[in-house]
């Protein structure tokens, strides 16, 4: 059971790094329900069972396929993970941040060693027309991390929108000023105005605490 849940829970983390990324995400038909073809990535020239999609399979993996579904809502929701222009990692408006930057566990300190299982992404929400800043955190660690949050505008807090371990209990506890992320997980945020809360289809919305930036 528990190496079932871990898993699930590697799937999703994959499938959020594809349909969080910046580009066309492509989905092979039946990645949203654990469709495996037996290993086969290449049953193209087989008319049988192997490249065959059993859609009846949906109904026993809802809990992966709603997941899915809320990734796509998410990046639709959110300019700044589907930007039409390219980042390049400069702050060409002046806005005081990139348009992309990179963190490790020390927010604006990417840690980039080979043994290194930690990654955070800002994405400045003014280079794709918003005021929301989104900033993903991979942690692919098999161990918990505190992850540094960059400091928030002033008036504004960070919220969690995904949180791939599903148990929603790393709110940002008083008086820190990090965020923990259990292992193998990968969590999303962005910035919003106090008291500001969008509807969406998000898994998880938790208010975590303005932090200060590094």
């Amino acid at each position: 059971m528990a190496i079932q849940k871990l898993r699930l829970q590697m799937v999703k983390n994959a499938l959020a790094a594809l349909l969080l990324a910046q580009g066309t995400p492509l989905i092979y038909a039946g990645d949203e329900y654990l469709n495996s073809q037996n290993g086969n990535n290449n049953a193209y020239c087989q008319d049988n069972e192997t490249g065959w999609v059993d859609w009846k399979k949906t109904r026993a993996r809802q809990e992966l396929l709603e997941y899915t579904r809320r990734l796509i809502a998410l990046r639709k929701s959110y300019a700044a993970l589907h930007n039409s222009k390219e980042l390049n990692g400069a702050d060409r408006m002046r806005t005081g941040r990139p348009d992309i930057s990179f963190h490790g566990v020390r927010a604006w300190f990417p840690d980039y060693a080979e043994y290194s299982h930690t990654l955070g992404i800002l994405l400045n929400g003014s280079y794709s027309g918003e005021e929301e800043d989104v900033y993903m955190i991979f942690n692919m660690h098999w161990e918990a991390m505190e992850f540094d949050l960059p400091k928030c505008a002033p008036g504004r807090r960070w919220h969690m929108l995904l949180d791939t371990s599903g148990d929603g209990a790393h709110e940002i506890p008083e008086p820190k000023e990090c965020c923990c992320v259990p292992g193998r997980t990968v969590v999303v945020l962005t910035e919003k105005a106090d008291g500001e809360e969008r509807d969406s289809d998000d898994e998880t919305k938790h208010s975590v605490k303005e932090t200060d930036r590094v």
